[in-house]
């Protein structure tokens, strides 16, 4: 008798917990962006983020990424420093910061850590990005500072206000 009540209460306990396993998390979102020119800002990103820069791009990484700012996969820079910073909330960070005055820069970021990745003074920036994360976009005005195109859509003129998005898959159409 007593093994039968405790089966029926250990139902009673794993059924319910295997149906909310069942429910799916959020999965990634998509960004991408085309002859961008402004301010892009991912944070807390987990993902891949692959593309380009055109001269005059200032990336910054956290160094979470890699111990060593040569062990990134950017390519193309001229000059790569790296820089303890202080976060929003006064704590220590350490940062790689990429820049190009001549040439491209081009990159290949993976990530599985949350990861801060910003690009600033951006010129000709074209990326794409799969993951899951906050990203914070400003152009520098116009419709000439290109567009973007989040999880598929049709591509828009990058905001002229600094925008946050989130960065997850599309609600499913009911």
């Amino acid at each position: 008798m007593r093994r039968t009540l405790l089966l029926m209460l250990l139902a009673l306990v794993v059924v319910p917990m295997t149906a909310l396993a069942g429910q799916e998390a959020p999965g990634d979102g998509s960004l991408s962006v085309r002859n961008g020119e402004g301010l892009v800002v991912f944070a807390n990103f987990r993902g891949a983020l692959i593309g380009k820069a055109g001269a005059g791009t200032f990336v910054e990484v956290d160094v979470t990424l890699a111990d060593d700012c040569e062990a990134l996969n950017v390519f193309g820079e001229e000059r790569i420093v790296r820089r303890e910073k202080l976060d929003e909330l006064g704590a220590p960070r350490t940062v790689c910061i990429f820049t190009s005055s001549k040439s491209v820069l081009r990159w290949r970021l993976i990530t599985t850590q949350p990861q801060n990745i910003r690009f600033k003074k951006s010129r000709e920036l074209g990326f794409s990005a799969v993951g899951r994360g906050t990203v914070s976009i400003k152009g520098t005005g116009g419709n000439d500072d290109g567009q973007l195109s989040f999880n598929g859509e049709q591509y828009d003129s990058l905001p002229d206000e600094l925008t946050r998005f989130t960065l997850a898959a599309p609600a499913p159409n009911d």
